[in-house]
């Protein structure tokens, strides 16, 4: 185990905004967010990451903080079954 990794995006949401454009704006907040997770993963010298968790928070009605959140592992190859 490596240790927490985080990472985070923020994007502009309207309550005008058709949804499915609302929606489109918060997957790419989201894999934003995964992809800052993902390089704190590396630079931790991990490979995975277990225990997602992905958060959406509200920022003054116009804005929302999207983050990713885990923790840095290393797989290991199975050298045989585990008792």
């Amino acid at each position: 185990m490596h240790g927490p990794v985080f990472g985070e995006a923020e994007v502009a949401i309207s309550r005008q905004r058709v949804p499915s454009i609302a929606k489109e704006h918060m997957a790419e907040a989201r894999q934003r967010a995964m992809e800052e997770m993902a390089q704190s993963v590396d630079a931790l010298g991990g490979q995975a990451v277990v225990g997602l968790r992905v958060e959406y928070v509200p920022l003054n009605g116009a804005r929302l903080l999207v983050t990713a959140l885990g923790t840095a592992v290393s797989l290991v190859p199975n050298k045989g079954p585990y008792r």
